[in-house]
């Protein structure tokens, strides 16, 4: 899975999603010691996060995944030179989810409200009962 060429690939867990607030564990080949790296998450070629500024090129990085990324598919990490944007390495694609999902977050508000409402039809005015109808006319 790594690759000793100039463009490696950064090694991930063998998890193709990864849900908001996990951490994702990198390591990669290339480069060296002396490199400064900028670490980014590309999402469809468009950056959508600087993860991480001139840092030290130890070989490896630990990102806790924000709460505030957009879930959703072809994320991929990319390792690159702060003073030449030389690509060092890049992921696999990986997919980023929510940490609760989304239809357990809304079956209780549903759940809720559909209480709401039988309570509420069922209560009706609180003084209505069947002594209350009007005696019908009685035919002649």
């Amino acid at each position: 899975m790594l690759s000793g060429q100039s463009i490696g690939t950064v090694e991930v867990s063998e998890r193709s999603s990864y849900k908001r607030g996990s951490t994702l564990e990198m390591a990669w080949v290339g480069g060296t010691p002396q490199d400064k790296l900028n670490v980014e998450l590309l999402r469809d070629s468009v950056v959508q996060q600087k993860i991480a500024e001139n840092i030290i090129n130890t070989q490896k990085f630990s990102w806790s995944i924000p709460m505030n990324i957009k879930p959703g598919d072809n994320y991929v990490v990319r390792v690159i030179k702060t003073d030449s944007t030389e690509v060092i390495s890049v992921t696999q694609p990986f997919i980023i989810r929510r940490k609760i999902p989304l239809l357990l977050k809304v079956i209780p508000i549903v759940a809720v409200g559909t209480v709401f409402v039988v309570v509420a039809a069922g209560s009706g005015s609180g003084t209505s009962t069947s002594d209350d109808l009007p005696t019908p006319i009685k035919p002649n």
